[in-house]
């Protein structure tokens, strides 16, 4: 997705620069009013998508930080519970010695 995300905001930047300088050389040759108007509604509307494709892309990288945090918090609790577990085990082997010397 992030790759793809990359590539649409490459093509869409580079499809800008040209609008861009399209919507110059209009200005330059005198077009009418309508089609300098059409030009900056496709620019808009670039522009838009744009900021469109960078909004994925920072939550395609939010979710990601998000799945990372939650499997690092798994692991610790699953580690814990192993750590937890071996205290218990160790306890009962304490206790047992203990009898085993008071006998």
């Amino acid at each position: 997705m992030d790759g793809y995300c990359l590539w649409i905001w490459i093509v869409i930047k580079f499809l800008l620069d040209e609008q861009y300088s399209f919507f110059i050389r209009l200005k330059k040759n005198s077009w009418q009013p309508r089609q300098i108007i059409s030009c900056n509604f496709i620019v808009c509307n670039l522009q838009d998508a744009q900021k469109s494709t960078l909004m994925d892309m920072e939550i395609a990288d939010y979710e990601r930080l998000v799945k990372e945090l939650n499997q690092k918090i798994t692991d610790k609790d699953s580690r814990i519970e192993d750590l937890e577990q071996e205290t218990g085990i160790q306890k009962q082997k304490q206790e047992t010695l203990q009898e085993e010397i008071s006998e």
